[in-house]
């Protein structure tokens, strides 16, 4: 896994989780493969949203599973259904549901359902209007933790997110996608009614309703 990648796919907890410390431990100190890393210096509570989130990172531990710098005694959990290995029973277990295609966790207020608990407390925030996390700047508030990190970007200015080809960076990555587009010259969105080409969503909207 590349340090880089790891730590832009980690914006969103890796204060909490300090992720990227994590794997460069992993690389520098151990000189081994992230899953060690997390058998090694791992110290969160067993099942809680931050352990979840970490052993997320090392769901598919297939390629390093023959390594010898792994930690004995600890078990991988294999997929009945494909050659895939995870460090959790709870990964593996959410895996499955992609298989299966069960969504467990019902929403009250509407028909959504969901594969991860947590995935559905976020949801039932846009019926409830909850919003527990708050900008430490403004005060405004949010519903998801990682709507917040990137929100705080506005104002500290971070933009971790560089382009490749330029030197344009982003607060967040789906902005990076976005602009990388302008680059290659996709056009993914499509009007069904004339099947003009747009980079962005919002540009097909924009053009349904002006020209449509």
């Amino acid at each position: 896994m590349n340090i880089r990648m790891h730590y832009l796919y980690c914006q969103i907890r890796y204060k909490i989780l300090q992720c990227s410390l994590l794997l460069l431990k992993a690389f520098w100190v151990l000189n081994a493969d992230p899953v060690t890393a997390a058998y090694k210096y791992n110290t969160l509570p067993e099942d809680s949203p931050d352990q979840r989130h970490l052993m997320s990172h090392c769901m598919d531990t297939s390629s390093a599973s023959s390594r010898q710098d792994r930690p004995s005694g600890n078990k991988l959990h294999k997929c009945s259904k494909c050659s895939k290995c995870f460090v959790s029973k709870y990964v593996l277990d959410v895996h499955l549901r992609t298989h299966t295609g069960e969504r467990p966790f019902h929403c009250d207020f509407c028909n959504c359902k969901f594969t991860q608990k947590n995935n559905l407390k976020t949801h039932i925030r846009t019926h409830t209007g909850e919003r527990p996390y708050y900008c430490s700047y403004c005060q405004k508030g949010f519903a998801q933790q990682g709507a917040l990190v990137v929100h705080m970007r506005t104002h500290t200015g971070e933009k971790p997110y560089q382009c490749q080809l330029c030197p344009m960076a982003f607060v967040e990555n789906t902005a990076l996608l976005r602009h990388v587009r302008s680059h290659k010259g996709e056009k993914p969105f499509h009007c069904d009614l004339c099947q003009k080409a747009f980079t962005r969503m919002r540009s097909l909207k924009k053009h349904k309703g002006r020209e449509h």
